[in-house]
């Protein structure tokens, strides 16, 4: 019996590919459990936040406050209570 597979994702290709090529061969329900358990048997690269984020140096004027989509709060805790007691 012949599976194809498509994986749009390189790690778990990659991941599956070497579990296969120890196994030689694989079964329905070894790939069953193995596709389940992709998040618990992958480790993924984490990024570092300082090296890949970017900070916006502009000078900001009166007129982009104004603009602002949130301008119609005037007291931010009492808008945020009235929302949670809302839900």
């Amino acid at each position: 019996m012949t599976i194809t597979l498509k994986i749009d994702n390189f790690i778990i290709e990659k991941e599956l590919k070497k579990i296969i090529k120890e196994n030689n061969t694989i079964t329905l329900s070894t790939l069953k459990e193995i596709l389940n358990n992709v998040d618990k048997n992958l480790n993924f690269p984490k990024k570092d936040p300082k090296k890949h984020s970017k900070f916006v140096n502009r000078e900001y004027c009166i007129s982009d406050l104004e603009d602002t989509a949130l301008d119609h709060i005037k007291d931010s805790a009492k808008y945020i209570h009235n929302l949670r007691r809302k839900n």
